[in-house]
């Protein structure tokens, strides 16, 4: 999107709440850089929030999109390697993706052998198992998820890069 109207539609037609990102290819932190408004309720908060992150330097349009919440902090991605080709990573996402640098990378193809064992080799695996009250993690579905990104990479050779990512909340 480039432009507050087209964000208004986009967001009235995913649904509210919803998440407003500024989009670029030299742009990483979005949170630390203002380029980011979660959790935008309706048409007059998209229209306010959209001001900040389509300033932000180097910002080349608006993603808005569908405002998930979830109890771990995750991150699937792919990246095309000069030499290996498309690689997969999983591991720990969020705010402390940079701390802990844990994840995993494997090359494309997958199986779901693959991403199970990229499961059990992060650190942080225990965090996909029940504590604190929570439930477990839906490790199916984060499977399912990581094939499709595979399968994605595969088919779709124009795709170098996707990232995955739970942003900073910076409020």
């Amino acid at each position: 999107m480039h432009s507050v109207e087209e964000a208004t539609a986009a967001a009235k037609k995913i649904g509210y709440p919803v998440a407003l990102k500024a989009s670029g290819p030299a742009l990483s932190h979005k949170g630390e850089l203002g380029a980011l408004a979660l959790n935008v309720k309706g048409a007059r908060e998209v229209k306010k929030e959209c001001a900040r992150p389509l300033k932000v330097k180097g910002c080349d349009g608006l993603l808005v999109q569908e405002m998930v919440r979830g109890d771990r902090e995750l991150m699937v991605g792919l990246t095309r390697d000069f030499r290996f080709g498309p690689c997969i990573l999983f591991g720990v996402g969020g705010v402390l993706a940079e701390v802990l640098k844990d994840v995993i990378f494997r090359v494309a193809p997958l199986t779901s052998v693959d991403v199970q064992e990229m499961l059990e080799e992060i650190r942080a695996k225990k965090m996909l198992e029940a504590f604190r009250g929570q439930a477990p993690a839906e490790v199916e579905g984060i499977i399912q998820i990581v094939m499709a990104l595979s399968e994605i990479a595969l088919r779709h050779e124009e795709v170098l890069q996707v990232d995955i990512n739970p942003p900073e909340d910076p409020s």
